[in-house]
């Protein structure tokens, strides 16, 4: 889980392959991700993304599991 300086609370959801966001206050603001290996912004593998982080200038940055070869 994060929270960016403009106080909104991003959290990963491993179950669906999503990152949400969402006002302090519990109203959702948005998602993105889903299970896949054809596009770079693709989640694969099972829990993934398992972490979620916001850069000083407002860029989302996630990460992943390893997938076993």
């Amino acid at each position: 889980m994060n929270v960016d300086a403009a106080g909104v609370v991003r959290a990963t959801d491993t179950g669906r392959h999503q990152v949400t966001a969402w006002t302090l206050d519990g109203a959702p603001l948005g998602k993105f991700g889903k299970f896949g290996m054809q596009d770079p912004a693709d989640f694969v593998g099972c829990c993934n993304p398992i972490n979620v982080a916001t850069t000083p200038d407002g860029k989302v940055v996630t990460s992943e599991k390893m997938v076993a070869a």
